[in-house]
């Protein structure tokens, strides 16, 4: 229960458990005869040990996700996993603070030695110094986009970072001793890797992938494999911040083959991992790294009971949204008088028009002064709308919100002064077209809006082309989410299915005697090692069995419930995975009854 409990309810008093545990009948006085530090151990403990009886005997990964597991072979092969930082899951110094062993070692989260090897070989041809790695894209700054962070001194551990798949099941982490950083995604990137998934997904990942790929041309043996079959992925919610070209060549649903992938899975799982911050901000290393790996496990092995469930609602979302996006890109069509045959040279026009700006950037590296003030520009709108967030969203009292507004005022007399300078500097290539043939230069209406004219996204002819093929976009991956539907649900299925025949392979082996009438090990070396009796052994191998035919009835529990899910897909034949269901378990009665036939024997 207290498993259960911490990890559902997290912040629970131990002692308080115990209190709760005293108050019901049958466990008047528990409270004063319960050690609370015997009773922290023996809950670690037996967490571990059903950690190892679920790994060794019952088999189950419950670091992957069943829906992401290949057919052919057997492996992972996730469509997307998104590695991602959260800052709540953070640890405090504590004087005199004991090491401890953990007994999950790099189980999920990888350990810190192998995330300073990594630090290591990266320094080798790109040393930690400055942020080499510009922080800005577009009009928005991200805290991420860094190679090297020195905030958050004052904790021990910042936060961690997690690489979770479409589905939300966590595969791999990492923990963060520093500001995240990109050395802290390219761990999980490694580990991403090995997995064989093809999207990788990365709020930043217009500035992460071109760091990857310098890394790969610099260190091919080590890194050179990270970007073969694997994409850069940005979500569409945080693609709203990047800048057009950005938006043009990373967003994700742009990519063929993303189907529905959000790039936000990361961020539903943190919408519950974060609950656990007041636990593990107080914990040691080692506890912080039990605590976590346990949680993480446990998340998982909730999340398989749902993916049936998950896949289906996608499945239905997806063609609801196939008609919605049909009738909007009819309506632009004919509002452009266009033809669908159209949209491939307006897509190549875009890409172009995107890769040629960044070339340009990257060739260019003596700005005018022009370019300078509009550089400086940005940032003060970026400054002024995050002052103008703040003050909707994070002052909570009158008096932080007049001192907000106070800074506002300020900064305006700046940006009125920046815009009159621009104003000198601009020729009629770089004015404001309003009403008509009327020209008026750069205002500060003009800048609160973001409407600065030497963007490209701010030409009507550009917008509409955007729109238009951002929306027959949407269309072609809602079209490929039923076939990536119909993969996954079959891949579950297929997974279950192999479970459940591999368990009742394993039994039956148990269950057969040899010529000394002992039953078959399994693991036969872990039973030599044990230096078991006879009867100790055959008592050993009826609790193996016992407990595969336990996770049997759990498998297909889960089975039975993902079968009623098929009405939705046509092409799958429940009779395929029924038969799992049907199977007799009357070897669990004869479990007993060989059992109840060796005690007599042992009496007599």
């Amino acid at each position: 229960m207290w498993h259960h409990l911490s990890l559902l309810t997290p912040g629970t008093s131990e002692r308080q458990f115990a209190a709760t545990i005293s108050s019901t009948p049958d466990g008047v006085g528990l409270s004063e005869i319960i050690n609370s530090l015997m009773f922290k151990r023996a809950s670690k403990a037996c967490s571990y040990v059903h950690h190892l009886i679920d790994k060794r005997v019952k088999g189950l990964r419950k670091d992957l996700c069943r829906a992401c597991i290949s057919k052919l072979t057997g492996e992972p092969e996730p469509l997307s996993l998104h590695p991602d930082g959260n800052h709540k899951l953070c640890r405090r110094h504590r004087e005199n603070q004991k090491k401890g062993q953990s007994w999950y070692e790099d189980e999920v989260i990888t350990s810190q030695a192998e995330l300073k090897s990594v630090k290591e070989a990266v320094a080798t041809v790109r040393p930690q110094g400055k942020n080499t790695i510009g922080s800005k894209c577009g009009n928005a700054e991200f805290v991420a986009m860094r190679e090297v962070s020195s905030r958050y001194k004052n904790l021990a551990t910042v936060g961690i970072v997690m690489a979770s798949c479409g589905h939300g099941c966590i595969f791999t982490a990492c923990d963060m001793c520093e500001g995240e950083t990109f050395r802290h995604t390219l761990v999980a990137h490694i580990k991403c890797s090995k997995f064989n998934c093809k999207f990788l997904v990365n709020d930043v990942i217009c500035k992460y992938w071109p760091f990857v790929e310098f890394l790969g041309k610099e260190l091919r043996e080590q890194f050179g494999h990270l970007t073969n079959g694997m994409q850069g992925f940005l979500s569409r919610l945080h693609g709203q911040c990047h800048s057009w070209y950005c938006q043009i060549l990373f967003f994700g649903h742009w990519k063929v083959g993303a189907a529905g992938t959000l790039g936000e899975e990361s961020e539903q799982v943190f919408s519950f991992f974060s609950r656990y911050a007041n636990v593990t901000k107080v914990m040691s290393e080692a506890g912080r790294n039990d605590f976590l790996t346990l949680a993480i496990l446990y998340w998982n092995s909730r999340k398989e009971k749902i993916l049936p469930r998950l896949v289906t609602s996608r499945l239905l979302i997806a063609v609801h949204r196939v008609h919605f996006y049909q009738k909007r890109l009819v309506y632009l069509l004919a509002k452009r008088g266009l033809t669908e045959a159209d949209l491939p040279d307006i897509h190549l026009q875009l890409y172009n028009k995107a890769f040629e700006y960044i070339k340009s950037n990257r060739e260019d590296k003596k700005k005018t002064k022009l370019e300078i003030v509009q550089n400086e520009i940005e940032t003060f709108y970026y400054e002024h709308s995050n002052m103008h967030d703040r003050i909707a969203s994070v002052a909570a009292t009158c008096k932080w919100k007049a001192h907000i507004r106070n800074k506002i005022s300020k900064l305006n007399v700046k940006i009125k002064a920046k815009l009159v300078t621009l104003n000198a500097l601009t020729e009629e290539d770089w004015i404001t077209k309003i009403n008509g043939d009327v020209y008026h230069p750069l205002t500060f209406q003009h800048f609160t809006e973001g409407a600065f004219p030497w963007e490209e996204s701010n030409d009507a002819s550009f917008r509409e082309n955007f729109k238009l093929i951002d929306c027959w976009m949407l269309l072609k991956r809602n079209e490929e989410q039923p076939g990536q539907s119909m993969k996954e649900i079959s891949q579950f299925l297929h997974s279950l299915k192999k479970s459940i025949e591999f368990h009742h392979a394993e039994v039956g082996n148990l269950m057969q005697p040899d010529v000394t009438d002992n039953f078959v090990v399994q693991e036969q070396e872990l039973v030599e090692d044990l230096l078991l009796p006879q009867t100790d052994k055959m008592l050993f191998n009826q609790a193996q069995a016992s407990m595969k035919f336990a996770e049997i009835r759990r498998l297909q529990m889960v089975l039975n419930d993902a079968l009623r899910y098929l009405k939705y897909y046509q092409h799958l034949e429940p009779g395929d995975y029924e038969s799992m269901l049907n199977e007799e378990e009357s070897d669990g009665d004869e479990i007993n009854e060989c059992h109840d036939s060796d005690s007599n024997d042992n009496e007599a």
